[in-house]
């Protein structure tokens, strides 16, 4: 059975041998359900029998999981390693990701390990249109959106909760993996099912009106930056393949895009309501 869900006005499948299992265990798909379309980004299979296969060109571990990426003439295999269960999973995906695999069973879903697996599937699949994924934190305040960028562990969650202790009318957008779009001369940025420990999963679109790196500091200040600084600032936070030229380049001219209609900033900041309130006063002005 073929189930659809629309993010970021993409639309993407899943075929499940056991959709009452799929929608129990996911429930962070659920905002995001939609009717059959035609116009799929890509489809994800579960249930599919597939082997390792390809040479190994990159590898990285989290806290939690490992991946490897291997690549051969007919696209990618993906593995994935959870450091602390000892469970595995695969996926193979053609060159540019609209058509997935998974040997994941239907009857036995780890969240996790899917949850991976459609970020990687739809980030690379949509990164050629104008659609990024962003490692971020977003407030929204008086129909706007303002993304917080930084290195993991950096405070981007942190800052947004003193945005929602003490911007009255700030509100959470999403908390870990939101969506921004470029459509003809405007930049959206959109929920997402993916929002981390905020589990935050909203079908929701706004202007993006600011960007912030943060940067832990014992005291608090911010500056605008443009240029190769706002870049800077925000390649190290989207979601990519770098050793693909067409698909980097596809990204670095959606940022170029983006650091030239949107403000830029840099906040070296404390963990406290005067960094909040300087965000604010700069941003929202």
């Amino acid at each position: 059975m073929n189930l659809y869900y629309r993010v970021a006005e993409h639309i993407f499948t899943i075929s499940t041998a056991n959709p009452i299992m799929l929608a129990a265990r996911m429930e962070n798909l659920k905002p995001f359900e939609s009717i059959k379309s035609d116009k799929i980004i890509f489809s994800l299979f579960l249930d599919a029998s597939i082997e390792e296969q390809g040479k190994e060109v990159h590898n990285y571990d989290t806290d939690v999981l490992s991946y490897r990426f291997k690549k051969n003439d007919n696209g990618y295999c993906i593995l994935f390693n959870n450091r602390y269960y000892q469970k595995n999973c695969m996926m193979v995906s053609n060159a540019d990701f609209t058509e997935i695999k998974t040997n994941m069973s239907s009857d036995d879903i780890d969240n996790m390990f899917l949850n991976n697996i459609l970020m990687f599937a739809f980030s690379f699949s949509t990164i050629k249109t104008g659609t990024l994924m962003i490692h971020s934190s977003v407030a929204v305040f008086d129909n706007k959106a303002y993304a917080f960028l930084g290195k993991s562990g950096t405070g981007k969650s942190t800052h947004l909760g003193l945005w929602l202790k003490y911007i009255q009318g700030a509100t959470l957008l999403n908390d870990d993996n939101p969506i921004i779009r470029i459509q003809d001369s405007n930049i959206y940025i959109y929920g997402s099912p993916w929002s981390g420990k905020g589990a935050v999963y909203l079908q929701e679109k706004y202007v993006l009106s600011g960007v912030t790196r943060l940067k832990q500091a014992p005291y608090n200040k911010i500056e605008s930056i443009s240029g190769a600084k706002a870049f800077a600032a925000m390649l190290p936070s989207c979601s990519k393949i770098q050793w693909e030229h067409d698909s980097f380049n596809s990204l670095c001219l959606s940022i170029n895009k983006i650091i030239k209609s949107v403000p830029i900033y840099c906040l070296e900041c404390l963990p406290n309501e005067a960094a909040a309130r300087l965000s604010y006063q700069t941003l929202v002005k």
